[in-house]
């Protein structure tokens, strides 16, 4: 059974699953699209509908983690549910634990996938030196800054102030712990796949003229996604980065 969130991720997915389903000789006993709505009484809907499958157990769900987490409390308030199902979760769920707090013997038996990506130990480094007295390049880290200790930064422009919260920061807060987006590597390297795009297009277009040239105002989007398509540089952690006829870079 499928069970998809519509729009480019849920849908494109789901479409290559049916592909290489029939390609295997896979039976698709269903096919649902996952509900925008977040209610109990929308999900435990759709539990009823899957369990009413006779012999279909497996659902393979390109969905967020928290769509996972409300199908998998479903199952505990639906008769007959707890159990079993074996939910398949693409990377919108990875190594979140926050999908299966406080529910984790329901999704005993659950699978889930998460994208290769090396850390980036100097942007730990990076994220932990910052400080709001000094970080002025980022307009929302002082925010951020204040929701995270639970203080507001009386120094600020009272506009700038959070006084939501009932003290003030003392200027002794530190960041000491920082769990790294798995999905970081991959916004490094789209910037950098951009920049050389950029570079090699201002090359050929500006005959190394420096700044943005007349011929480069507008940018000719399909002219950047050909330099795009070409680009191959290593990237941070050693790899290969490059680009196949469809637009994809290597499996990993």
């Amino acid at each position: 059974m499928l069970l998809y969130l519509k729009g480019n991720y849920g849908t494109a997915g789901i479409d290559l699953f049916h592909e290489l389903a029939k390609e295997r000789g896979l039976c698709i006993a269903n096919n649902l699209e996952a509900p925008n709505q977040q209610d109990d009484a929308t999900h435990d809907r759709i539990i009823k509908t899957l369990i009413e499958t006779d012999r279909a157990r497996v659902i393979v769900c390109f969905c967020d983690g928290m769509t996972i987490r409300r199908l998998y409390e479903a199952t505990e308030r639906v008769p007959k549910a707890k159990g079993y199902f074996v939910i398949l979760g693409s990377d919108g769920w990875a190594d979140r634990p926050d999908v299966v707090s406080g529910i984790e013997e329901t999704a005993a038996g659950g699978l889930s996938i998460k994208l290769l990506s090396k850390p980036i130990l100097s942007f730990d480094k990076y994220f932990l030196s910052l400080r709001p007295e000094y970080n002025i390049q980022n307009p929302w880290f002082r925010e951020y800054w204040q929701w995270k200790f639970g203080c507001y930064l009386d120094w600020l422009p009272l506009e700038e102030q959070d006084r939501s919260q009932n003290k003030s920061c003392t200027g002794k807060e530190y960041v000491t712990k920082h769990i790294q987006d798995a999905k970081l590597g991959y916004v490094v390297k789209a910037i950098y796949a951009l920049a050389y795009a950029l570079h090699n297009m201002h090359l050929d277009v500006c005959d190394g003229a420096p700044g943005i040239c007349p011929s480069m105002i507008p940018i000719h989007g399909s002219l950047l996604i050909d330099y795009l398509m070409n680009v191959s540089f290593t990237s941070y952690s050693g790899e290969a980065v490059f680009f196949d006829k469809n637009g994809d870079p290597p499996p990993r």
